[in-house]
């Protein structure tokens, strides 16, 4: 008996020790395990940090190409109207001595930040490559093809831009030291002119400060990321280590009992969190997951936690800017109707006046319009027509369309009779002037129109021509004047053009939406179309060259608006 109970003793002893070992092997088998995913952990973690911060240099990088690119474009369009002041062909000695011309043409380019150092310039050339407004006075006069086999690749982007409206990318160049320096280049085509503006930046001064301080970010990341993962794993492994010895010395029976307990602890918070992970699938992002369990399990089920509470706020915050879009655009749509009450729709609108014919059309090409039109009578025998087109679209536009829009029907019906539309001009250029801290600026056309003798007295700030269209003849372009537009150049005078209009004569009156308008390829529609489309029709009345011309701008572009269309027309009867 006493044999029996010792055989059975020793039976359970090696079983307690088959355990107590297979514990062990467990707890080694387990630090290895948590070591492996440790290094996994951390891969992953600087594979992530390394993908987050190239896509933050790629869009820091784009940001950086685009703000060269819109310092060209706002140079090109500043340029392109006033530039309409001078004659042509252009005298290069004179736009060189205009200092407001150079101030555009050769504006510096500073990084980004505060403290930002200049990184680039810009300059202007003509289409055969020869520079006219330069940085450098010292490379005025010279021809880009100087350099064609020193910079190859700076000579591809220039050639290019001969034919294109816009070129971007990037060359190397030599420093004084003749060391290679990467640049950045931006060319716009300076529209309706033989002239391109040129963005130039180093990308040594502009987007490398950015790029080592995101390097930098990515370093200080990637440490604290690891420091963390490796403080949580060696706290797990000495929990680990710390059940493994107090396992080894505890009874077989008790061995039995702890292992189903720990099969049941590990097994029901991952049927939870299986059950839970399927009610987010299904969108409850207010799933919870109990934090119980082992340290792993309640890290996991915290995580898992703040996912749905990250979910539920990205939703919340979704659903708010939808709203707010929706509010934006409804404002849009009040600000579009005020807009259009502004502008005159009603044909014919004097009725009781006899001896002319009006009419006009605005096409927005965006929402809101940057354009207006506007007619009113200044007395019994005297009516003022305007036409305008304010710099840049949108919002901003839309409102300086109405400020000026305002400020010139006060000016004209509230003002002295005696006063000429160059007065007028004058006086709204100092209004607008005053304050315009967003450098907009208008181009006007101001026509006061006697009816009675059919005398045309005008001013024209920085406007298209007119043009007069008399049956069997060519039309003509009349009332450049050489102003700049409004809002650019305080207390300056207007010059005031006169003209008289015979019977069966009239004037039309365009926004620079129609000779820009653009094809699918590229082309233009220009001012000999539109002379060659006034010709045919010149017979027919106001309001039906209005409409044909607008239909046939709008048919040229393939229903693309990349500009708003405005015309207005006045034939004495």
């Amino acid at each position: 008996m006493k044999i029996r109970n010792r055989f059975l003793l020793s039976i359970m002893m090696a079983i307690l020790s088959v355990l107590a070992s297979a514990v062990f092997m467990m707890s080694r088998g387990m630090r290895r395990l948590q070591e492996r995913s440790l290094a996994l952990t951390v891969k992953s973690v600087d594979s992530i940090t390394a993908q987050n911060i190239d896509i933050s240099r790629k869009v820091l990088t784009r940001a950086g190409e685009r703000y060269v690119e819109m310092n060209s474009s706002t140079a090109a369009t500043q340029l392109r109207f006033m530039l309409n002041a001078f004659k042509k062909p252009f005298d290069y000695s004179i736009l060189r001595s205009n200092p407001e011309i150079r101030k555009i043409a050769t504006r510096e380019i500073r990084g980004f930040g505060k403290t930002a150092s200049v990184a680039g310039h810009m300059d202007m050339f003509d289409t055969n490559g020869d520079a006219v407004i330069h940085s450098n006075p010292s490379v005025e006069g010279e021809n880009y093809i100087r350099w064609e086999k020193k910079f190859p690749s700076m000579w591809q982007l220039v050639k290019r831009s001969f034919r294109e409206n816009k070129v971007n990318g990037y060359y190397t160049f030599l420093d004084k030291n003749n060391n290679p320096v990467k640049k950045y280049m931006s060319l716009t085509r300076v529209r309706g002119t033989p002239f391109i503006i040129c963005a130039v930046v180093e990308i040594r001064e502009f987007f490398l400060p950015v790029h080592k301080m995101i390097k930098q970010i990515e370093s200080d990341e990637k440490k604290r990321a690891n420091n963390e993962l490796k403080t949580v794993s060696m706290k797990i492994m000495d929990e680990i280590s710390r059940a493994s010895m107090i396992t080894a010395a505890i009874l077989l029976l008790f061995g039995i009992l702890l292992a189903l307990w720990q099969s049941a602890t590990l097994a029901k918070p991952i049927k939870e969190l299986s059950k839970q992970a399927k009610l987010i699938g299904d969108g409850d992002f207010s799933a919870k997951v109990a934090e119980k369990g082992a340290l792993e399990m309640r890290l996991l089920a915290r995580s898992f936690n703040d996912l749905g509470t990250e979910l539920t706020e990205y939703i919340e915050n979704l659903k708010l800017e939808t709203a707010n879009r929706e509010a934006i655009e409804s404002e849009i749509k009040v600000a579009r109707g005020i807009q259009e009450a502004l502008i005159p729709s009603v044909f014919p609108p004097f009725p009781e006046k006899k001896g002319f014919d009006l009419f006009a059309s605005l096409t927005p090409a965006k929402e809101v319009s940057g354009d207006f039109y506007d007619f009113f009578m200044i007395n019994d025998n005297t009516l003022a027509l305007v036409i305008a087109d304010v710099s840049g679209k949108g919002l901003p536009a839309a409102i300086f369309m109405a400020v000026t829009r305002t400020l010139i029907r006060n000016l004209c019906m509230h003002g002295d009779e005696k006063e000429s539309p160059s007065e007028i001009m004058r006086k709204a250029n100092q209004y607008l002037c005053v304050d315009n801290d967003a450098c907009m600026f208008v181009t006007t056309f101001i026509a006061y129109y006697n009816f009675e003798s059919g005398e045309l007295t005008y001013a024209n700030a920085g406007h298209n021509p007119f043009i007069i269209l008399r049956e069997g003849k060519e039309p003509e372009s009349l009332g450049v004047l050489a102003d700049f537009p409004l809002g650019i150049v305080p207390e300056h005078d207007f010059a005031v053009g006169e003209w008289r209009l015979a019977a069966g004569e009239a004037i039309l009156m365009y926004t620079d939406g129609v000779t820009e308008a653009t094809a699918p390829d590229g082309s233009m529609f220009g001012e000999p179309r539109l002379m060659d489309f006034l010709k045919k029709i010149a017979h027919a009345s106001s309001r039906k060259i209005v409409e044909s011309l607008v239909e046939d701008v709008l048919e040229f572009q393939n229903d693309e608006r990349f500009d708003d269309v405005t015309v207005l027309m006045l034939k004495r009867s």
